[in-house]
């Protein structure tokens, strides 16, 4: 028997199956089992290596982290933050500076050219490009340089029919339309949220946990904090 089978399998002689506080017994029984099913396999595998040179057996699946967590090794992650436990997790990822080097949006360039407004924001997606990964401000701003532009289209539409959103984006930028409804999405909520600009977090990141941050943002201490550098 190899080392690895002898280890798992005198490590389950020690577990219990009454449960644990993050998982039922019954899960625990159904880990047991994988565990000893993985044993058995790599039992076999080994026996076959060393009787023939080769193996058509795979091995299962083995549930490392449920079976560390049933012998008290190993504390389950929690994946979703929430409330003041997300606001102290977006607050270790704060920078001092928002060095996006990208222009803001500002009320006197809803007066300019449409023109102006496209090779805006064909210069700032190079700065997307690069800064996406680094300070979340990047995201916020760009995405409300698209809302300028889409909504410019949309009020000169009729004179400019071959203009449409859509196309611009993808010939004159080289963004995909979804992407571009992702960022103006994320600018429309959280725009006004100008501590978020110092966030060092990816887009993907804060996407998938934007409602959560909505929520957390409903509290008014937590809310005064973000508004406010």
């Amino acid at each position: 028997m190899s080392s690895v089978a002898s280890l798992i399998i005198v490590s389950m002689t020690d577990i219990s199956v009454s449960g644990t506080p993050f998982m039922s017994g019954s899960r625990v029984v159904e880990v047991l089992e994988e565990c000893e099913n993985f044993a058995d396999t790599l039992k076999l595998i080994v026996s076959d290596l060393k009787q023939q040179g080769n193996t058509q057996r795979s091995l299962p699946s083995f549930p490392r982290s449920e079976l560390l967590e049933i012998m008290g090794k190993e504390k389950p992650q929690k994946t979703v933050l929430e409330g003041y436990e997300l606001h102290s997790y977006l607050s270790r990822k704060l920078e001092h500076l928002n060095d996006t080097n990208m222009k803001m949006v500002d009320a006197a360039d809803w007066g300019r050219p449409i023109e102006e407004i496209i090779q805006q924001l064909e210069s700032n997606y190079k700065i997307l490009k690069a800064k996406k990964a680094v300070l979340f401000g990047t995201a916020l701003t760009y995405g409300r340089w698209l809302d300028v532009l889409y909504k410019k289209l949309k009020q000169g539409r009729k004179p400019r029919q071959s203009m449409t959103f859509k196309k611009v984006l993808k010939d004159k930028i080289g963004i995909s339309e979804g992407y571009a409804r992702q960022l103006r999405i994320l600018a429309k909520q959280f725009c006004q949220y100008y501590r978020l600009y110092y966030l060092s977090i990816s887009i993907q990141e804060f996407w998938k946990r934007r409602e959560q941050i909505k929520e957390m943002l409903e509290d008014a201490q937590l809310k005064q904090f973000w508004l406010y550098v």
